[in-house]
């Protein structure tokens, strides 16, 4: 019985640890991500949904919609990512333009659709801003 309480305090002991070393990580993170927020014109709100993007969790998120049809997003750092994201939802990403992808829907859909992802000049090792085209938000994504 002794050698389990022992074994379970050691466990126990790295859990927190590794607990612990996650907590600062974040913080980290979320100090680094507010201050690209805040030079791009974005608040504190933003920082649990960048972590959310950071660990994976969100394919990104709306920042806001334009009246010519785009949107500007919070996403993955890693642009081509994206190429697989819209995958489920039958759109392909046909074309890669520099900094570009383009997307359509697959043969066989009823309604032929078009859209595309840019990137802006505002990221970080966090995360990125991006444009999408033809009313598609990144929440679209998964829906």
């Amino acid at each position: 019985m002794k050698l389990v309480k022992k074994i379970m305090r050691k466990i126990m002991l790295v859990l927190e640890i590794a607990l612990v070393i996650v907590l600062a990580w974040s913080a980290y993170v979320s100090c680094a991500s507010y201050h690209y927020l805040k030079e791009y014109g974005y608040g504190k709100g933003e920082i649990p949904k960048v972590l959310a993007v950071y660990y994976h969790l969100s394919d990104g998120f709306t920042l806001k919609s334009n009246k010519d049809g785009s949107s500007e997003f919070i996403g993955n750092a890693d642009f081509s990512y994206y190429q697989d994201t819209w995958k489920p939802k039958r759109y392909q990403c046909v074309d890669r333009e520099g900094q570009d992808l383009f997307f359509e829907t697959k043969v066989g859909t009823p309604k032929p659709k078009q859209f595309e992802i840019s990137t802006t000049k505002k990221s970080c090792h966090w995360f990125g801003i991006y444009l999408m085209s033809n009313g598609q938000t990144i929440e679209n994504a998964k829906e």
